[in-house]
Formats: structure tokens, C-alpha cells, sequence
């Protein structure tokens, strides 16, 4: 067996027990084996491989990193995006993933929903504060200003201070 062939076999075992591990993106993979000193021929060919053999798929990687999130606590795209590309995804598969997620869910009625759960545990009463605070809160779940807007006014936020 050639050292090639020898350094493959490695790096291949290598990146199998690191996704039996964790779901990986082909860039994380990538650059852990690289942290291993495997060369970028012997990880691109493994990377080449694995996508073959459907172990490495961003795509569904993806996919399941939106739905783990959603099914926490509600997202909005723009956190949707930071960490997906936080994961090493490609950026243009990453905006047809968070578009599609968009059409598929009502992003308006998830912030209303999020607002109206931290609206209950809220100990201000200053209508000005109230709104302040839900807006932060959806900004930071990554929610777009005009879905924040809907959301707080479909609340009517001053009656319930």
C-alpha cells in the first residue's frame, strides 16, 4: 500500500469516527482534518467521498440545524443564517435554505408568538420600555424589522402596559 493510499485510509477513518460524533459540514470536516495534517488532496478526496456515500450532506446538515433551532425557541432568518454559516455552509446554499424556511413558516405570527410569551413575564409597565424590550428580544432571535413591526402592533402593545 502506497503512503497515499495509507494517508486516505487514515484521514477516511478519521472522519468517520469524527461524524459518528457530530453532523459536520464538508468545511468543518475539512478543516479539522486539516488540523490532523492530512493534505488538502487526501481531504478533498475523503470530503469527495463521504458526500458520494450521503455521510456528508450541508444541504441536510442544514436543514436539521434550522429545524433544532426552530423547534427550541422561534428564529428569525437573520440568526437562521449566522449560524448556519457559523457552520461552515456555503452562503448561497445557506440563503435558499433560510428562503425556503421563510415561505414555509409565518414568520410574523412566530415573533408575535415570542413576543407575547416575554411579554408575559415582564415586570415593566412603561408601555415606551415594554415595546423597547420585545423589540430587542426578536431583533436578537434574528427576526427582520418589518416582521417585528407586524408582530408588536398586531400585540397592541400599550394595552397590555
Amino acid at each position: 500500500m502506497s503512503q497515499q493510499e495509507e494517508s486516505y485510509d487514515q484521514a477516511m477513518q478519521t472522519a468517520m469516527a469524527m461524524l459518528k460524533r457530530r453532523a459536520l459540514s464538508c468545511r468543518e470536516l475539512s478543516t479539522k482534518l486539516g488540523g490532523k495534517r492530512f493534505g488538502q488532496r487526501v481531504i478533498h478526496q475523503v470530503i469527495a467521498r463521504l458526500q458520494d456515500l450521503a455521510f456528508l450532506d450541508d444541504k441536510s446538515l442544514g436543514i436539521d440545524v434550522m429545524n433544532q433551532l426552530q423547534s427550541r425557541k422561534p428564529t428569525g432568518p437573520h440568526l437562521l443564517k449566522a449560524k448556519l454559516i457559523g457552520r461552515g455552509i456555503d452562503p448561497t446554499l445557506v440563503d435558499h435554505l433560510v428562503d425556503t424556511a421563510k415561505t414555509n413558516i409565518d414568520q410574523v405570527q412566530q415573533a408575535r408568538a415570542l413576543a407575547q410569551g416575554r411579554l408575559g413575564r415582564m415586570k415593566i409597565t412603561n408601555p415606551q420600555h415594554v415595546r423597547k424590550k420585545l423589540w430587542e428580544t426578536l431583533a436578537r432571535r434574528g427576526f427582520e424589522s418589518d416582521t417585528i413591526e407586524s408582530a408588536l402592533s398586531e400585540l397592541d402593545v400599550r394595552e397590555e402596559g
